[in-house]
């Protein structure tokens, strides 16, 4: 299916390979693995439950978040590991065959609804953004733009986020796509996201979480 220029409301690269290494820098900066999670099994610490605007259960061993309501944005974190204040996360992320399409992505430095970062990206349109939450003010800190590293519709996109200190570094499939400084939130827990427009429920799953510590 052709990829359609959408404009998306407001609403990272392959750190399950040991190697990922910073920009313009020759020593890795993921070292060894604090937390990580394959949904093979019981998926402690991530909420599996229906309420009126989401779904999250686990299933064919992949975390999948339901988004119900229309224009809505949902966050699911697992507040049994971390926090985390500087770190590599990544994850698989992919929206599920035969459901609409609308941003979905990873939350980093995630104390609650209201304060976090959001690393978005939109597969049928091939876009990616960063925004965040503070205090429950939201903030686009770096808006919607295309970006080719984004693979298409129900293909998975592997996303990765390197947080130190103020920096922080997105990538899609082993590619930098958005580098900031952004002093608002300095650590929190790690979860993902998924959003919706006003054309019905979408659905996103997530796999092979990995948190490691940043060198």
């Amino acid at each position: 299916m052709p990829r359609r220029k959408l404009l998306v409301p407001f609403v990272l690269a392959m750190a399950v390979l040991a190697g990922c290494i910073q920009p313009d820098s020759s020593d890795p900066v993921c070292g060894s693995i604090l937390y990580e999670e394959s949904f093979s099994g019981t998926g402690a610490g991530w909420t599996q439950a229906t309420y009126t605007n989401s779904r999250t259960w686990i299933e064919d061993d992949q975390y999948r978040l339901e988004v119900l309501e229309d224009w809505t944005y949902v966050y699911r974190w697992n507040e049994e590991e971390g926090p985390y204040s500087n770190f590599c996360y990544s994850a698989t992320a992919w929206d599920l065959p035969d459901e609409k399409s609308n941003g979905f992505g990873l939350v980093v430095r995630c104390a609650d609804a209201d304060n976090l970062y959001l690393f978005q990206i939109h597969a049928e349109s091939g876009q990616v953004s960063m925004a965040k939450r503070v205090s429950g003010q939201a903030s686009q800190v770096v808006p919607w733009h295309d970006h080719d590293a984004v693979r298409g519709l129900g293909e998975p996109n592997q996303l990765q986020v390197i947080a130190d200190a103020n920096r922080l570094q997105f990538y899609v499939n082993g590619e930098l796509v958005i580098d900031v400084l952004d002093p608002s939130l300095s650590t929190g827990f790690i979860g993902v996201a998924g959003s919706s427009s006003d054309d019905g429920p979408t659905a996103h799953a997530f796999d092979d979480i990995v948190v490691r510590e940043y060198k």
